[in-house]
């Protein structure tokens, strides 16, 4: 036969060979996907174990503060004697009603939170409002939600007297109200609702939980951006403007 043409074949030996290589590629191959099976599993576990004591420790410090800002408001609100007009209905004056107001806001903020409104619906069905910026006016209020699930469901909204509910709106989540059911500490009598507003969420967090720290935009942009190319998923609150959280989750 001609050497041009001659088919060449492995012998023995040399197919054994292949083999064995073959055989061992596959054998390290199998290795390393049990290898990192193994390790990622362990590792998904160790995240999640941390994420839930962060959540845990957060969480407990989030319902720590929120019990603080409603232990606050009742002493305040006895302090600053905001419903002792209905002691004397013949000498009530709006106006000493607002300033009674304007000392609850700034009692609050002394005291680490950052009171944006106050609204008041008293056993009577009087309404009396004061913004603490001079920026929203009663008017403007009432055109919220939040004032209309106070007047119409407001018997609905408490499971109980004295009880406080906390309420927030996909329209403006920067916005965090506080509703009271305030009853008397000395006659037990229902007095009426008061419902304050909080803004600016992140600010609020940092003053009450050492978990947190308030950063600028450029650095928030950065961390986005770093958080993006680390594959991190990253989840935003469900709004088109003004997001109260991005979450960058591992997965």
């Amino acid at each position: 036969m001609d050497r041009k043409h001659r088919k060449y074949f492995l012998g023995i030996r040399e197919k054994i060979s292949l083999l064995y290589i073959i055989t061992a590629i596959i054998i390290v191959a199998l290795t390393n996907l049990v290898v990192y099976r193994i390790y990622r599993k362990d590792i998904v576990e160790k995240e999640f174990a941390y994420m839930e004591d962060v959540n845990r420790i957060l969480a407990d410090n989030i319902s720590d503060m929120v019990a603080g800002i409603e232990e606050k408001l009742v002493s305040e609100i006895e302090y600053c004697a905001v419903f002792s007009y209905q002691n004397k209905l013949e000498n009530l004056y709006v106006a000493d009603v607002e300033r009674s107001l304007k000392s609850l806001a700034t009692l609050m903020k002394m005291r680490g939170t950052n009171v944006k409104s106050i609204y008041v619906l008293d056993q009577f069905g009087c309404s009396y409002f004061y913004d603490s910026e001079d920026e929203l006016t009663t008017e403007a209020f009432m055109k919220k939600r939040i004032y209309s699930e106070i007047r119409l469901g407001y018997r609905e909204m408490f499971p109980r007297q004295g009880a406080t509910v906390w309420r927030s709106y996909p329209e403006n989540p920067e916005e965090i109200y506080l509703i009271k059911h305030y009853i008397s500490s000395t006659s037990t009598d229902y007095k009426g609702i008061v419902c304050l507003t909080f803004d600016n969420v992140a600010r609020s967090l940092n003053a009450h939980v050492e978990y947190t720290r308030l950063i600028s935009k450029e650095e928030a942009k950065e961390v986005l951006q770093l958080s993006y190319e680390s594959n991190l998923v990253q989840i935003g609150e469900n709004v088109r403007e003004n997001p109260a959280f991005i979450c960058n989750c591992c997965g």
